[in-house]
C-alpha cells in the first residue's frame, strides 16, 4: 500500500512539475531540441525502465558536418610516428552542441567542447568510466591525451582530422 501512494506522490510530482510556468507553448511551433522520459510500466504498475531520450535534427547544428554523427578512430600519429590501431577496439567520437562524447574502446568518456568556423577546436577536462582493459589501456590513455590538446580540426562529409601539439586523429564517419 505504501509503494502505491508513494508511485501516486511521485506521479502527481512529476504531472505538477511539468505543468510549466504558467506560458503555454502553441504545438505547432518548432522547438531546436526535444528531451524527452520514457517510462515503461510493468503489470503491477511499477516503473521498470526509464530512460532520457535527446533528439536533434540536423538543422539545429551549428556544424553540421561535425555533429550528431558517430565519428571512428581510423588511425593516429603521436610524436610524429603513425600507430597501429590495437585488433577489434573501436574507438569513437561524438559531438553534439558544446558537449563531446564516446568510446576509448575499453572506457566511455565525456566532457566539453568548442568548436569554431575557423577550425580552432577546444576541448575541456574530458571525465572517464574507470574499467582496465587488457592490451588497449595503453592506446586508449594515447588517444584520449591526443583528444584532450586538440588544436585544430577539418573535415569534410567523410573524414575528420584532429591536430594537437603531439599527434594526429583521424576518424570516418561511422554514421
Amino acid at each position: 500500500m505504501r509503494k502505491i501512494l508513494f508511485l501516486v506522490a511521485l506521479a502527481l510530482f512529476v504531472l505538477a512539475s511539468c505543468g510549466g510556468n504558467g506560458s503555454e507553448q502553441n504545438p505547432d511551433e518548432n522547438t531546436s531540441s526535444a528531451d524527452t522520459i520514457e517510462t515503461t510500466v510493468t503489470e503491477q504498475g511499477t516503473p521498470a525502465e526509464q530512460s532520457i531520450k535527446t533528439s536533434y535534427a540536423e538543422e539545429d547544428y551549428q556544424f553540421p558536418k561535425i555533429e550528431g554523427k558517430v565519428w571512428e578512430l581510423a588511425s593516429y600519429t603521436m610524436d610524429g610516428s603513425s600507430r597501429d590501431l590495437q585488433d577489434s577496439s573501436i574507438l569513437t567520437m561524438t559531438i553534439e552542441g558544446d558537449k563531446i562524447f564516446g568510446s576509448g574502446g575499453c572506457n566511455s568518456y565525456n566532457g566539453g567542447v568548442q568548436l569554431q568556423s575557423d577550425g580552432v577546436i577546444k576541448i575541456g577536462e574530458l571525465a572517464t568510466t574507470k574499467m582496465l582493459c587488457r592490451n588497449i589501456m595503453t592506446q586508449e590513455q594515447v588517444f584520449l591525451q591526443l583528444l584532450q590538446e586538440a588544436q585544430l580540426y577539418s573535415v569534410n562529409q567523410l573524414f575528420m582530422e584532429i591536430e594537437s601539439k603531439n599527434g594526429s586523429l583521424s576518424f570516418r564517419s561511422g554514421i
